[in-house]
Order: structure tokens, then sequence, then C-alpha cells
């Protein structure tokens, strides 16, 4: 795990990230987090770099998971590791969600553009992180975002409209 210094060391560093995260915008986060200079630090000391970006969460996740600043950072980490990585991004939407719904429909939204963009459909898990996360707009009052997610949820799935226009109006 990493040192309560490295973390605080490290603040600005994810503040700067969850700022960047509000753009929406894949490679100006990408972009933050290859200019982050001591990622590489952080990495090198603590990871094996043969390994995949993937590989790595699933042997660390339990650890880094309990701390929300240390588990965002191992994010950045991975993400700094492997852009390309779908991994991270719902590891940091499953930080955020109840957290700042906000960040995490920007995190999902920058999820979606990647499986789009890889061509891998994962539909049918894209849908239910969908589902969750307008549930949470709906109850913190972002109403613009929970339209947004229930219009992408009809990209997924042209019957979930037609449904959700069934069973909120009639």
């Amino acid at each position: 795990m990493f040192s309560f210094e490295e973390v605080d060391a490290c603040k600005p560093m994810l503040d700067g990230f969850m700022e960047e995260l509000l753009s929406g915008n894949y490679g100006r986060v990408i972009n933050y987090i290859k200019a982050q200079k001591q990622l590489e630090y952080f990495f090198c000391n603590n990871f094996d770099r043969t390994k995949t970006a993937d590989q790595l969460i699933i042997e660390f996740k339990d650890k880094y998971k309990k701390n929300k600043e240390q588990y965002l950072l191992f994010n950045m980490l991975m993400l700094w590791h492997d852009e390309y990585c779908l991994m991270p991004w719902l590891e940091i939407y499953g930080i955020l969600i109840n957290v700042s719904p906000l960040h995490a429909y920007k995190c999902l939204n920058i999820y979606q553009y990647l499986m789009y963009r890889e061509l891998s459909h994962k539909k049918a898990e894209l849908f239910y992180k969908w589902e969750t996360l307008r549930k949470v707009c709906v109850e913190k009052g972002l109403w613009a975002e929970s339209f947004s997610v229930a219009l992408k949820q009809y990209n997924i799935s042209r019957q979930y409209l037609k449904h959700f226009i069934i069973t909120r109006i009639c």
C-alpha cells in the first residue's frame, strides 16, 4: 500500500484528475495522467512493469480498495500504465457513484466511449451500470444527467426507452 505521505503528496494530482474528469474528454484526462511524472516513480516502486493493468487490478484490487484515495491513485496508475485499459474506468466509477454521481457519470461516459471505440460490446453489463447511475442521479436531483443516461440506455436497447416511457407515464 502507499504510505500516508505518498497519498498526501498526491492530493493535488488527485484533485486535478477529478477536475479533468468533469470535462468528460478522454483525451484530456489521459493527457493529464501522462503529464504527472511522479506516477512513473510510484508505479516502478510498487508494481511489476511486465504485468498488464488488468492483471495488476485483479491482483491488488482488494489491497487498495479499502481507502478511496489510495484506490483512486491506484487506478490512475493503471491508466498511466495502459491508457487503453477499460477496467480502471469501471473501478473509478465504483468509487465515485455514491460520492459524486456527476463524476461517476463522466467516468462511465468515457468507459462507453472506449467500448464503442474498441468495438467491444458488453452491452448488458453497461446497461445495468447506467441504470444504477440513473437511479442515483434521480435521488440526487441530477435530472439532466438522468435523462442523458436514459438516452444512453436507449442507444444500448431501444426497448428500454419504450419501457421507461410506459412505466413512468402510463
